[in-house]
């Protein structure tokens, strides 16, 4: 699962960080208050370095692009990611003990979903009828949702539903079968009303296809967080079937993107960072005939974390609930 991945990519941050402090105490006979400050920089440092490691791979297998600002803008950028990646990556490591208020379990889990939804009640107007699924992306879990809720919560939006997709190397198609499952569920419970999709990432392009294949009945709105629409070259380092399937020039988007910008009935919205660490080409996150919110300055998870970020994906929610 998601939080063990993440909760190993920690700890050998921490080891990292105790072996720079207790290197730095036993030669620089440094005090304990000195070597505390040597293991939280220790711990920044690896932090940055995973992003840096991040910008560069992504940049060379995603191909040659135009520079997006200066080089102090990239390095903001980039340090903001840092902090924001921290914060992403611990969210997901406490996931399985996030005990959202008010939440009540669907009733069942099958093909790998697990969905819970959260529930405010008793909210007027049409936000509290709306029915809203969140959908993380690649080796991801509901964790990343964590300062979405609420913002959506205090919006009025009552029907929020969070999952977390497993195995984390399944193919799409098994995650999409899944998704249309609960989806399915979720109109069941909602009496029929359109569900507004919101996806991260490769979450993004399961709500798309979603999109083809349930229709306007259905979906109401699909909103896309940093999702590389034309491919990844970055995900060709994981081996996992749907980390394949979000290449560049994979068959699976090949036919997603058959009918793209075939949107005129069911409004789709695309927001992503020309800065993003991950998605490189940044325009990569362009579809045609979607609604276009271009950012700068903001990773991959800033996009869920910051206040920009957060700001840009109420915004459009807001403009068609």
């Amino acid at each position: 699962m998601a939080a063990t991945l993440w909760r190993i990519a920690l700890a050998l941050a921490l080891a990292f960080a105790i072996t720079a402090a207790l290197l730095s105490a036993y030669f620089g006979e440094l005090s304990w208050r000195a070597a505390t400050l040597v293991a939280v920089g220790a711990f920044a440092f690896f932090q940055c370095a995973l992003v840096a490691v991040s910008i560069v791979v992504a940049r060379m297998l995603g191909g040659p692009e135009p520079a997006i600002g200066s080089v102090l803008d990239e390095l903001a950028a980039a340090l903001r990611e840092s902090l924001h990646f921290t914060l992403a990556e611990l969210a997901m490591c406490v996931e399985p003990r996030w005990r959202v208020p008010e939440i009540e379990r669907s009733a069942g889990i099958e093909r790998g979903a697990q969905v819970e939804r959260s529930g405010s009640g008793g909210n007027p107007g049409g936000r509290s009828r709306t029915p809203v699924l969140l959908i993380h992306g690649l080796a991801c879990n509901r964790g990343v949702w964590r300062w979405l809720l609420p913002r959506l919560r205090a919006s009025g939006f009552s029907n929020v539903f969070l999952l977390n997709l497993q195995p984390l190397s399944a193919d799409l198609a098994t995650f999409s079968d899944a998704l249309e499952h609960e989806v399915r569920r979720i109109q069941d419970h909602c009496a029929g009303s359109p569900v507004i999709l919101i996806g991260h990432s490769m979450g993004g392009l399961l709500a798309r296809g979603l999109l083809q294949a349930l229709g306007t009945g259905v979906v109401r709105h699909v909103i896309t967080v940093g999702t590389p629409h034309h491919g990844a070259g970055v995900a060709r380092i994981l081996r996992w079937p749907c980390a394949g399937e979000i290449c560049v020039g994979s068959r699976w988007l090949a036919r997603l993107n058959a009918s793209e910008g075939d949107h005129a009935t069911v409004p789709v919205t695309s927001i992503y960072s020309l800065n993003d660490n991950l998605v490189r080409p940044a325009r990569s996150a362009r579809l045609r005939g979607a609604r276009i919110r271009e950012l700068r300055g903001l990773g991959h998870f800033g996009l869920l974390v910051s206040r920009r970020g957060l700001a840009e994906i109420m915004s459009a929610l807001e403009a068609v609930a």
